[in-house]
C-alpha cells in the first residue's frame, strides 16, 4: 500500500471495525469529525436508531489504534437548540475540544430562525451567561442574533410540533419527554 497524504472525514462513527482502522492506518494524515448532536437518550432520539453505548465503545476503538478525533460536530435545530450544554462538558471531560456546528435548515420547519423572538433572546442569554467558552456557541447565537428580525412564525411551529409527533408515532417515542426544554419553548404549538 503506498499511503495517502489526506482524508477527512465526517461520520457518525457507527460504522468502523477493524478493517476501516487498518484502512485508517494508511493515511499519513487523518481528520475526523465525530457527528452525535446531543448526548444519551437525546441523542438516540435526533440519530434514531443509533445507539450511544455504540458511539462511546467507538470512540474508545479509535482511541485504542492511536486515530486522533479532530473535533466533534452537531447540526443546531430546533430540538439541538441547547446541546451543547451537555455536550461540551461530556466530550471536554473525554479530551476532544474542537466543536463544529452546522444550522440545521432542512427540513425547514427546524431551523431555529423559526422561534419565537423571546425564545431566541432566551437561548442567547442563556449561551452568552454560561461558562461555555464563546468559541462554542457563537455560531448559534450569532445565527439568532442574525434572524431577530424573522417575524414569530407559527405555521412552521406547528409543523415542526407534527413532525415530532409523527417520528413520536413511528419509533415509540415521547420528544417531549426527551426535550423538555424544547417542548417547553414551542408548548403553544403542542
Amino acid at each position: 500500500f503506498r499511503r495517502v497524504l489526506f482524508r477527512s472525514y465526517d461520520t457518525n462513527l457507527l460504522a468502523i471495525n477493524d478493517k476501516i482502522i487498518s484502512k485508517f492506518k494508511h493515511f499519513r494524515d487523518l481528520m475526523i469529525s465525530v457527528s452525535t448532536d446531543d448526548i444519551e437518550e437525546r441523542y438516540e432520539y435526533i440519530r434514531f436508531p443509533s445507539n450511544w453505548d455504540k458511539l462511546q465503545r467507538n470512540l474508545k476503538l479509535l482511541k485504542d489504534n492511536n486515530i486522533p478525533v479532530q473535533q466533534v460536530s452537531l447540526c443546531v435545530g430546533i430540538y439541538s437548540i441547547y446541546s451543547l450544554f451537555r455536550m461540551v462538558p461530556y466530550y471536554t471531560d473525554l479530551g476532544y475540544f474542537n466543536f463544529r456546528q452546522r444550522i440545521l435548515n432542512s427540513p425547514l420547519m427546524f431551523d431555529i430562525k423559526w422561534l419565537p423572538q423571546k425564545s431566541k433572546l432566551d437561548v442567547i442569554n442563556k449561551y452568552q451567561n454560561s461558562n461555555i467558552p464563546k468559541q462554542y456557541y457563537q455560531m448559534t447565537t450569532g445565527y439568532l442574533q442574525n434572524n431577530l428580525h424573522i417575524p414569530d412564525n407559527p405555521e412552521m411551529l406547528k409543523a415542526f410540533v407534527k413532525r415530532m409527533d409523527s417520528f413520536d408515532r413511528v419509533r415509540k417515542l415521547d420528544w417531549k419527554n426527551t426535550f423538555p426544554e424544547v417542548a417547553d419553548i414551542v408548548k403553544d404549538y403542542i
